[in-house]
């Protein structure tokens, strides 16, 4: 039996896409790209299974040959506009912002009227720091499909509501529409309608919207705090030993990549902003380097993934991150790598790469907690739905934070939101001084950075200046938040003011 499609069922071998999906789905990441290579020479592959083949390289991180085939479908007879946008929302995905651009506007030219054309072009105008541009292409794709909650959201992303805005009057006008359309619609539009009371100051009713949007759906019970739990007890167990200097001396100890490791909305993405704005340094965006590169590893060690024991396995890890920064950002500079995944394999990245900085960044938790309450995460985050679930994943991240502090202790670069934005004239010069970086005051200047494509719920914030404006914001519902974050905020408060 081939070895590539060992263990698979004899239905999905007659579909060398289902074989694809089957070995990806089941962690032979190794596999999967050499049967990605086989098919990528075929000249006979049917439209749709190019364009999904396409996403698939890109789950895969191989993004030369998912925008390869992404191109060869575009550029194919009966490339419908639909097909077309899928294909550049592959390309956007690899970084290829002006390729997407150019792909999408080609289809909108065939079909003017699909909305769906005018909102991914907004979108991605909208990464690129482009505002009024995307405010343009959003409002036009409204004015197409006014029930469309996505297009509400990301245009609410970037609109600053004021009272008697004539923006908001329309979207409490669209409520009852809303009530009765199905909940991919309704909740990001709820979503919106939150966003524009937190800007005209009123708080609780914001909160009511997010609270009514998040309760109830399908997704929320797909998070388990349990299972959550017992994952960062085996993280803990598994790793319990280790220590700064885990790795020793290696040979391949350069640095790929600034890891960054915190909870969402805790300023990793400002963070990365203000990193890249130094010389040989490239913003790594939402890049899941470690999740994907360690997939076989982790396959191969079921019950100790996160401990690194097993050398030349880990070697092999670096070699495939490094592939897959060359894949997508196309330089050897370092990245920042701020993937939300990464506080679970910080004892992978201390192991695999020994001389890479881990900076864990840390925020007031009632603040973290009211922001992911009021942010409908495009990539899709279960226990961000209810406050209950938002305060047992944070309780969980918080303990893997302590414990990667207590075991990688001289690795781990801790600072504070609350410090960085207050004081950066005081946080950055050290940090860049452990990060062998330069430092000097144009690094403040980052919001002025363009094209680099934003694609977190930050997208609008890291375009303005740095401030203090978002400490504390949670006060005005900090009584609203419940007893567990009201408490983990305490004990954070007080060790600040220690």
């Amino acid at each position: 039996m081939d070895p590539v499609v060992d263990g698979i069922s004899d239905k999905k071998r007659q579909d060398p896409v289902r074989v694809l999906m089957a070995l990806a789905a089941s962690g032979r990441r190794a596999d999967a790209v050499r049967l990605l290579a086989e098919l990528r020479k075929l000249t006979d592959i049917p439209g749709h299974a190019l364009l999904r083949l396409a996403q698939l390289a890109g789950s895969l991180g191989e993004f030369s040959v998912a925008c390869e085939l992404a191109e060869r479908f575009a550029g194919g007879q009966g490339a419908h506009p639909p097909g077309v946008l899928q294909a550049a929302a592959v390309l956007a995905g690899a970084g290829r912002f002006t390729r997407a651009l150019t792909l999408a506007e080609s289809a909108l030219g065939k079909a003017p009227d699909d909305p769906s054309l005018n909102h991914f072009l907004g979108t991605v105008q909208q990464q690129l720091g482009n505002q009024d541009e995307a405010g343009r292409l959003l409002l036009d794709a409204l004015s197409r499909a006014q029930l469309s909650g996505i297009t509400w959201l990301t245009l609410a992303a970037q609109h600053r509501f004021e009272p008697d805005d004539p923006l908001l009057d329309r979207m409490e006008g669209l409520r009852t529409a809303f009530a009765g359309a199905p909940s991919i619609q309704r909740v990001p539009f709820r979503y919106a309608l939150g966003k524009a009371y937190v800007d005209i100051g009123d708080a609780n009713r914001a909160f009511d919207e997010f609270v009514d949007a998040g309760e109830g759906l399908e997704e929320s019970t797909r998070y388990d705090p349990a299972r959550e739990r017992a994952a960062v007890d085996g993280i803990i167990a598994a790793s319990s030993e280790l220590s700064a200097d885990i790795a020793g001396e290696r040979s391949d100890s350069d640095d790929p990549a600034i890891f960054v490791v915190g909870l969402p909305r805790s300023g990793t993405t400002l963070l990365q902003r203000l990193l890249t704005t130094r010389p040989g340094v490239v913003d790594g965006a939402e890049f899941p380097g470690m999740a994907v590169a360690t997939m076989d590893y982790r396959r191969q060690h079921p019950a100790d993934g996160n401990q690194p024991r097993d050398a030349e396995a880990l070697l092999e890890v670096g070699r495939i991150y490094r592939h897959l920064v060359s894949e997508r950002f196309g330089t050897d500079e370092r990245i920042v790598d701020k993937n939300i995944t990464n506080t679970l394999y910080a004892g992978l990245i201390a192991g695999v790469f020994p001389s890479s900085p881990i900076i864990l960044i840390e925020r007031d938790p009632a603040d973290v907690a009211w922001s992911c309450l009021r942010t409908h995460f495009s990539q899709g985050q279960p226990w961000s739905w209810t406050l209950p679930n938002i305060a047992a994943h944070l309780q969980a991240e918080y303990r893997l934070m302590a414990h990667w502090k207590r075991v990688l202790a001289g690795r781990v670069v801790c600072i504070r939101y609350e410090e960085l934005v207050r004081r950066p004239a005081s946080v950055l010069p050290d940090l860049c001084a452990r990060l062998n970086l330069p430092y000097d005051e144009s690094m403040l200047e980052f919001h002025r950075q363009r094209g680099t494509g934003v694609t977190t719920a930050s997208v609008v914030q890291v375009s303005a200046p740095l401030a203090d404006r978002s400490v504390g914001k949670s006060d005005t519902v900090r009584d609203r938040l419940g007893r567990q974050i009201v408490e983990m905020s305490d004990r954070y408060r007080n060790a600040s003011s220690a």
